[in-house]
């Protein structure tokens, strides 16, 4: 079965079914990670896990971010239609916010997500209490 070519609105010609190169590059980069599956823990959850066990998490969804977060949106573009070539603002702030809203659903990623902003909150709280002129 033959890839079906369609033209876009621009005279640009894409093959259904493949990714464009230019577009998702950075999914096809070369890496040598090695790969650590993020152990939930079904049973407690949070209060089960170390503190290490809990920062190494974290670090590795921050760490894998970008990659989880194209990846979403991939899935964004493939399920709404979207291309690359929309030009308009609104379009694009909608596929990015639908994409995080599918990264934030997948896996514990919303709780690593929340330590973070946790950690961000207490560090600009003591930078307020640092610069206080009273």
């Amino acid at each position: 079965m033959e890839p079906k070519n369609f033209e876009l609105e621009n005279g640009d010609k894409e093959l259904l079914g493949y990714i464009s190169n230019e577009i998702y590059y950075p999914l096809e980069k070369d890496k040598k990670v090695i790969d650590k599956k993020i152990e939930t823990n079904t049973n407690g959850g949070i209060m089960d896990m170390s503190v290490g066990e809990l920062f190494e998490n974290t670090s590795m969804v921050l760490n894998n971010f970008d990659e989880e977060f194209l990846k979403a949106l991939h899935k964004v573009d493939i399920e709404f239609g979207y291309t690359y070539n929309n030009e308009g603002i609104i379009t694009n702030i909608k596929r990015y916010i639908m994409a995080f809203m599918i990264y934030l659903q997948e896996g514990n990623n919303i709780m690593y997500i929340g330590i973070t902003l946790f950690i961000i909150s207490i560090i600009l709280y003591f930078i307020n209490i640092i610069r206080k002129n009273d």
